[in-house]
């Protein structure tokens, strides 16, 4: 599914897959099994990776098992992506190059949207001093502050649960105290009503979730999750394929071959 502006296509450089020595070096099945997979790590909910067990990797690209096996030897030892296994027998791919660009895009994102809010309040300050409500607003900003205040120390005395309360919703339970870390680092409470309620909405719209295909909370929580887009509805380009588990969600055109 392409959303609307989006470039459903990406750059891609044929001397940079040929100069490539590592990859070079692999056998022809997996060069085969690593291009199909960055065309899926294109579309990628957080692009530029990819999660899952051998047995869906083995579906989504359609490769046999020994083929697959061979692809995991060749990726560790050639390095030509990252691969890491965690519990569960769960493995993450990520191709260096599109990842980084990926989250250098979210903070660009992140940069302007704060920007917008500054310029808003600025725009407000100036409306009110053109009122001549100066005093009003000096008293507005005293009692915001003391309310700010008092709303901080609330927060404080109810900051213990509510990653409790996330944990408790969140339908995959793996990795609390990383999650926990996370979550007391990036300081999450503030938004802690609003994560809550979006992986609840999930739980009951998402296709992906509803199908089983739920991040892990460390994912979800480092990929700011609960900013995507609620899918209800499968994409038309990924119904004929077996096993897919990646949500598509592409985006502006890169250069993401290599490293």
């Amino acid at each position: 599914m392409t959303a609307k502006g989006k470039a459903p296509a990406a750059q891609f450089y044929f001397g940079d897959w040929l100069r490539d020595t590592e990859l070079q070096m692999c056998s022809c099945s997996t060069k085969g099994i690593w291009i199909n997979l960055l065309c899926h790590m294109w579309f990628a909910r957080d692009r530029g990776e990819l999660e899952g067990s051998p047995e869906e990797f083995q579906k989504l690209t359609g490769a046999s098992t020994n083929e697959m096996d061979l692809f995991f030897k060749e990726a560790k030892r050639f390095k030509f992506c990252d691969i890491s296994v965690t519990g569960h027998n769960t493995v993450t791919l990520i191709n260096r190059r599109m990842s980084r660009e990926d989250h250098e895009r979210r903070k660009a994102r992140d940069r302007k949207r704060k920007q917008r809010e500054k310029d808003a309040k600025k725009q407000d300050v100036t409306e009110m001093s053109q009122g001549g409500v100066t005093e009003k607003s000096r008293l507005h900003s005293s009692t915001s502050s003391s309310t700010s205040t008092s709303n901080t120390k609330k927060k404080q005395c109810v900051s213990p649960n509510k990653f409790d309360e996330f944990w408790l919703v969140y339908p995959k339970k793996v990795g609390k105290k990383d999650c926990r870390d996370k979550w007391k680092r990036r300081k999450l409470n503030d938004i802690a009503d609003r994560i809550i309620k979006d992986v609840q909405e999930r739980k009951a719209k998402d296709t992906q979730w509803l199908r089983g295909y739920i991040p892990h909370p460390a994912t979800y929580i480092n990929g700011d999750r609960w900013e995507d887009e609620i899918q209800t509805k499968p994409a038309p380009d990924q119904k004929k394929k077996q096993g897919g588990f990646i949500d598509a969600r592409p985006a502006e055109g890169t250069d993401w071959i290599g490293q």
